[in-house]
């Protein structure tokens, strides 16, 4: 599965050193591991109650196989009165369950123990509205085989807004208001090697100016190519957590919690 809409221009340029005989081993500096906290929240917009999921790993050499999963941390959230403390399920997942009247309306505080180390951030829901209408187009862009999904959203006014559209397979695109505020909007996406009869479910997220900065980063770093956006990033790129105990040792990702809408459509 790949967005067309979004390309990457990748030249290699090829030397021919025929006269180099000798192979030179070269021992590359290790940098420390880095704690990576997935701890993007969503809340969907009909549940009172809803799952809360928390994902930890940490970083690895390039040639390293896999993501390293983070077993054993302490990962709590803490409302304005009430502690909730999340269960390592495994596989650097941890999972929990807040009520809707909490998350909210309350400053919502995340605390995570790991290794002697603890990492802390503060953050507050982002409102969104709905997805107005989910259709499919028949434009297309280089290949002709792309299949167009246009989305309508209606942005309010007079608020500056900002979203992210998860678009499913992994794909995520950003959007702000600057030049549609208070007004319908809509907006094509193009999916490549989409069968007739696809399922696509579409979320649009509400975010504030600097989770907007950071995803608009991460995006731009992977590519898109990857897992998703909160694997960690080619390069560091410092998200909204500290680590209280030695801040040099700063983790990577985010801590948000934005309200969510979703739309459904099958491919024809």
């Amino acid at each position: 599965m790949q967005k067309l809409s979004y390309i990457i221009g990748l030249f290699v340029v090829g030397c021919s050193l025929s006269s180099c005989e000798d192979v030179i081993d070269v021992d590359l500096p290790q940098a420390e591991p880095r704690l990576v906290i997935d701890a993007l929240i969503r809340v969907p917009a009909e549940e009172d109650y809803f799952p809360v999921i928390v994902r930890l790993s940490t970083t690895a050499p390039f040639d390293a196989e896999g993501v390293p999963r983070v077993s054993g941390a302490g990962v709590s959230l803490t409302g304005d009165e009430e502690t909730y403390r999340l269960e390592d399920a495994g596989d650097g997942i941890y999972l929990g369950e807040l009520p809707r009247k909490v998350i909210s309306n309350e400053t919502i505080q995340l605390d995570i123990t790991y290794k002697d180390a603890h990492y802390a951030s503060t953050t507050k829901m982002v409102t969104t509205v709905a997805i107005d209408n989910l259709s499919q187009g028949d434009g297309t862009l280089f290949s002709g085989d792309e299949t167009e999904i246009i989305v309508d959203y209606t942005d309010p006014a007079p608020s500056r807004d900002y979203y992210l559209f998860d678009m499913d397979f992994g794909f995520y695109l950003l959007s702000e208001d600057s030049f549609y505020q208070g007004n319908p909007i809509n907006f094509s996406y193009f999916y490549d090697n989409l069968d007739p009869g696809s399922a696509l479910t579409i979320d649009i997220l509400g975010v504030d100016k600097a989770f907007y900065d950071y995803m608009s980063i991460v995006i731009s770093q992977t590519g898109q190519d990857t897992a998703g956006p909160f694997e960690a990033p080619p390069a560091e790129v410092k998200g909204n957590i500290i680590n209280t105990t030695n801040p040099e040792n700063y983790p990577l990702g985010y801590f948000a919690i934005a309200q969510q809408y979703s739309a459904n459509i099958i491919t024809e």
